[in-house]
């Protein structure tokens, strides 16, 4: 998450949304920037531990949130080639998400149990947006395959042209999902692709 009291932002990085790139982009202008385990704050987190202290300096109604989302199948298979990097016999405790072995069939049925193993927990995008309530906390979504709308609205944010680079792209691989399991995905995932849907729209 990068934050800036000055330009008014508040950038929320979606795992595998482009959020490395934005946040090389924005980190000159950022006055709190969080790394390691809270790189990804959500936004209920966002609302908990920095939204008192906005409101404490009266900057919090003038904060934009802002958010990328991207095709959720799309994300999915993001998700798959990046832990396809991961060697499913060496050591350390990432070797439990590896999908080197596996087909991208095999990791959406995982994906969609109801007790996910460790190299399909990826979470939703849309809990990663909703507030407590349960509702969109968000205030400006952006869809990744858009990317020249968010890089317009931050240079009204900041009075500059800005640019964006592209940064920890997955390694390309063939995948292909069976229709039966397209269909299923798409329903689990319905609130997702209204999510998505939202910010094509905006």
């Amino acid at each position: 998450m990068l934050i800036s009291t000055q330009y008014k932002f508040a950038f929320l990085c979606m795992p595998k949304a482009a959020s490395t790139s934005v946040d090389s982009a924005l980190r000159p202008y950022s006055e709190i920037i969080t790394r390691g385990r809270y790189k990804h704050m959500n936004y209920r987190q966002f609302e908990r531990f920095f939204l008192p202290l906005l409101r404490a300096r009266g900057k919090a109604r003038a904060i934009e949130t802002l958010c990328i989302v991207r095709e959720p199948i799309g994300r999915l298979e993001s998700w798959y080639r990046y832990r396809s990097r991961l060697d499913p016999n060496g050591s350390g405790p990432l070797v439990k998400h590896s999908t080197r072995d596996i087909t991208f069939d095999q990791f959406v049925e995982a994906y969609l149990s109801s007790a996910p193993p460790e190299f399909a927990r990826i979470g939703r995008q849309c809990d990663f947006v909703f507030n407590k309530r349960g509702k969109v906390g968000v205030k400006r979504l952006f869809a990744l395959e858009q990317m020249e709308k968010l890089a317009a609205f931050l240079e009204t944010l900041l009075g500059q042209s800005v640019n964006i680079p592209v940064l920890n792209k997955s390694p390309a691989l063939p995948i292909s999902l069976s229709p039966d399991l397209t269909q299923r995905l798409r329903k689990a995932l319905a609130e997702d692709y209204a999510l998505y849907s939202r910010a094509l729209e905006a």
